[in-house]
């Protein structure tokens, strides 16, 4: 899959330098836009949270005129970021492809409910970039995060707050699965570029995942693999982020997966783990 549109959801300024700086090398690196998407969440959302008490209208006007000023901070405070980044990095601002060999940007703001705005923008991009989630994941950034984990379709992401150069060394967390199939393909550009590439798997329950049939598979792309068995039953997440640093990738690459509800989508637990610990750059795909 060619990237050539980069999706970068900046809801604030708060640790992006890293996914800004993680985009724009990537543009470079594949001729692409890089599309930066900030969400103002609409003011009278602020009000409805007081729908059915004894409060006067002037009241609600305070409340929504004191959310539409946060807004607008925040908006500022991403414009900026967003203006810096591109600055230092000396890349051209615009909305037009930029062609061989250039990389372009561009900054949009929208209105509505985040999650919302991003599945729908996401499912137009070829890759989304945001930074690491600080803290637990937990109402707004949860939901953010599986809309564009599990809805738009494309691959995301996951760059830790320090920016990294990445793709010298693509660690493949393999398990066999459909999600794991998709992550791969989806992260073909990043692994046929890499000097080295290391299929991490294990044996869980007597299962085989047959990485040797992996390895194959990325021979005839011409991709030679090194597969590590990775040992660590009572904790696979820490265990896989472990050989992942041991084997010295740079960015690792996974499927991404959830447990259904009746009304939400809950992270599975490797997966949220990750999200919230890993010190390398993760591209996941569901």
């Amino acid at each position: 899959m060619a990237i050539k549109k980069i999706l970068v959801p900046l809801s604030d300024a708060k640790d992006v330098n890293g996914a800004l700086a993680t985009a724009i090398a990537l543009g470079r690196d594949f001729d692409a836009h890089i599309s930066v998407l900030h969400v103002r969440p609409d003011p009278r959302s602020a009000a409805m949270a007081y729908m059915g008490e004894p409060v006067s209208a002037s009241m609600i006007d305070d409340v929504m005129n004191a959310a539409e000023k946060r807004a607008a901070s925040d908006s500022a405070r991403a414009r900026k970021a967003f203006e810096d980044a591109c600055a230092k990095a000396k890349i051209a601002v615009g909305a037009k492809a930029p062609g061989l060999g250039k990389v372009s940007a561009s900054f949009h703001v929208e209105t509505g409910a985040e999650d919302e705005v991003i599945r729908i923008a996401g499912r137009v991009s070829d890759l989304l970039v945001m930074a690491r989630p600080q803290g637990p994941l937990a109402g707004s950034q949860r939901l953010v995060l599986e809309a564009a984990l599990i809805d738009t379709g494309r691959p995301l992401l996951i760059v830790p707050p320090k920016a990294a150069k990445i793709g010298g060394h693509v660690a493949i967390a393999w398990n066999g699965s459909t999600q794991a199939a998709r992550a791969v393909a989806l992260a073909m550009d990043f692994i046929a570029g890499a000097q080295s590439v290391t299929v991490l798997t294990a044996k869980e329950g007597g299962a085989d995942y047959r990485p040797d049939e992996v390895r194959e598979y990325l021979g005839w792309h011409g991709i030679k693999a090194n597969v590590v068995q990775v040992a660590g039953k009572d904790d696979p997440a820490k265990a896989l982020l472990s050989a992942a640093g041991k084997a010295g990738a740079d960015l690792l690459v996974m499927g991404a997966y959830g447990h259904s509800r009746v009304r939400e989508l809950v992270l599975g637990g490797v997966t949220k783990h990750v999200l919230q610990t890993a010190t390398l750059p993760t591209l996941m795909a569901h």
